[in-house]
C-alpha cells in the first residue's frame, strides 16, 4: 500500500467494494435476516401503540441502518485481526482502523434494501406517510451514528484485546429505552433524560417528526441539532482512539480479539 493519502483512500474504497460483490449471497442472506428483524419491530411497536399510530413504526427505517452500521463494522475486526493484514499496514505506516472505517461501503449496501422494504411495507400496508427527505436524512444521520460509534468501541477494544461488541453499550436494549423504536412522548422524565444521554434519543424523534410532529417530545429543530453534535463528537472520539489504538500496537504489538 503506498504511502500517499489518495491511493490509500482508493485500497480502502477497492478492498471493501470487491468484497461486498464477492459476497454477494452473503449480502443476501443478512438483508433478508434484517428485513425481518424489521418487520418483527414493526408489528411489536404497532401491538403495543395501536393501529391508529402506526407511523410511529416508522423508526425501523433509520434502525436498521443504526444497527447495521454498527454490526458489520464493529464485528469485523475480528476477522480482519486474523488474517493478518493490521500488522503489515502498521508496518508501512498505515493505520489499520481507517481500512475497518471502509466498512460503511457494506454496511450501506447491506441496510439500504431492508430499509426500503420497511418504509413501503409502512406505507402500503398501514398507510404510513413520512417526509421522503426528512426519513433518508434521518436513515443517513443513523448510519453515521452507527458508524461512528462502532469505530469507537473498536478502537477501544483492539487496543485492550477485547472484541468491540462487548463495549456496546448502545445495544437493542438502548434501541427500546434510548429513544429509537419507543417514543419519548411514553417515557418517565427520569428515563427521557436517563436516554437523552445517547444518540439514539435524538434520532428517534427526529425520524418520528417526519411523519408527525405530535409524536416527539423533543423540538425536532433541537433533536437535529442534538444528533450533529452526536455523529460530530463520536467521529472526534473515534479519530482519538484509533490514534491511540495505532501507536500502542507499533509499540506492542496487535492484540487479537478472539480465541
Amino acid at each position: 500500500m503506498q504511502r500517499g493519502s489518495p491511493s490509500r483512500l482508493y485500497a480502502v474504497l477497492w478492498l471493501h467494494t470487491v468484497r461486498t460483490r464477492r459476497l454477494a449471497w452473503n449480502l443476501v442472506d443478512y438483508m433478508v435476516s434484517m428485513s425481518l428483524w424489521a418487520a418483527i419491530n414493526s408489528l411489536m411497536i404497532i401491538a403495543i401503540f395501536g393501529v391508529r399510530n402506526s407511523g410511529l413504526a416508522v423508526v425501523v427505517v433509520p434502525w436498521v441502518f443504526y444497527t447495521t452500521g454498527v454490526g458489520l463494522t464493529a464485528g469485523w475486526i475480528n476477522y480482519y485481526t486474523a488474517t493478518g493484514m493490521p500488522e503489515y499496514e502498521l508496518h508501512t505506516g498505515h493505520n489499520p482502523l481507517l481500512t475497518v472505517a471502509g466498512r460503511i461501503i457494506t454496511a450501506s449496501a447491506a441496510a439500504t434494501p431492508p430499509a426500503l422494504i420497511a418504509a413501503i411495507a409502512l406505507h402500503t400496508m398501514f398507510h404510513v406517510n413520512a417526509n421522503p427527505v426528512a426519513l433518508a436524512a434521518a436513515s443517513l444521520a443513523a448510519l453515521l451514528v452507527g458508524h461512528s460509534y462502532s469505530l469507537l468501541i473498536t478502537a477501544v477494544g483492539a487496543s485492550q484485546g477485547i472484541p468491540g461488541s462487548m463495549l456496546d453499550l448502545f445495544g437493542y436494549a438502548s434501541s427500546m429505552l434510548g429513544g429509537l423504536l419507543l417514543p419519548l412522548r411514553y417515557f418517565p422524565q427520569w428515563l427521557r433524560e436517563l436516554a437523552l444521554a445517547t444518540p439514539l434519543a435524538p434520532l428517534g424523534e427526529a425520524t418520528r417528526a417526519a411523519v408527525n410532529p405530535a409524536y416527539t417530545w423533543l423540538d425536532p429543530g433541537l433533536a437535529w441539532k442534538l444528533l450533529a453534535a452526536w455523529i460530530a463528537g463520536l467521529y472526534a472520539a473515534a479519530y482519538i482512539a484509533s490514534r491511540r489504538y495505532a501507536e500502542k500496537a507499533r509499540r506492542e504489538g496487535v492484540k487479537t480479539t478472539r480465541f
